[in-house]
């Protein structure tokens, strides 16, 4: 549709005679274009959701790191192995858990290992740059949910479907409008325009066939030149 309007501006809205149904198509579109980037959601859920499979990835290394200092040589490093053993037990369910109880489970278990006893520990299993990783990750996922939030409270609702019927009226108006002109006043001043449209058209219902297997959905068309 955006497609159309660019053709209808290149040969003038007066000259097809849709000087009363414009202004409300371009409006009409609009309203659809909000609705589809409503219905594709928010840039900040494709990134949180790309940081969680790094920091369960990232934390899934530092139990590993645990359980290989349970089996290591030097005592010291298998004593804090065991210690943050015990502290994942209480954490044990982190990875079943929703997003947002995620969040708060790995933002508290990252101040625990801050504490003393901890830090000694991951420092002696070499963990420190996995769990600061991990701390990182968690804070930045917390930073997108909060502007995703923000985002949401201001983005106007919108349905595509309904959005679409309103759009697709006006436009087989102005096409019943644009071929009236045409049987009353000749194809001369509107061939041109005519035969840009039909192969734009075209050209969807090819792009269409691809991607839903050659199913195409009826598109009005102006009357050709032939």
């Amino acid at each position: 549709m955006t497609e159309f309007i660019r053709l209808v501006l290149d040969s003038t809205v007066a000259k097809l005679g849709l000087e009363s149904y414009f202004p409300g198509f371009q409006t009409a579109v609009d309203a659809e274009t909000v609705a589809i980037e409503v219905e594709h959601g928010s840039m900040f859920t494709e990134k949180i959701d790309e940081l969680i499979v790094l920091r369960e990835k990232y934390y899934g290394a530092y139990l590993k790191l645990i359980d290989n200092g349970l089996d290591h040589f030097d005592q010291t490093v298998v004593d804090a192995a065991k210690l943050l053993e015990r502290l994942h037990t209480k954490y044990s369910l982190i990875l079943h858990k929703t997003k947002a109880e995620k969040m708060t489970d790995f933002a508290n278990l990252s101040g625990e290992l801050k504490k003393p006893e901890y830090a000694d520990a991951v420092l002696k299993i070499g963990a420190v740059v996995w769990t600061a990783k991990i701390q990182e990750i968690n804070d930045l996922c917390t930073v997108h949910v909060d502007s995703r939030d923000k985002e949401g409270s201001v983005r106007p609702d919108g349905n595509v479907h309904d959005a679409r019927m309103v759009v697709d009226s006006i436009y087989n108006t102005m096409i019943e409008r644009i071929n009236a002109s045409v049987i009353m006043n000749g194809q001369a001043d509107y061939a041109e325009f005519i035969d840009q449209l039909n192969l734009k058209i075209e050209n969807l219902k090819n792009t269409m066939a691809q991607q839903q297997g050659a199913k195409n959905s009826p598109v009005a068309t102006a009357t050709p030149t032939a």
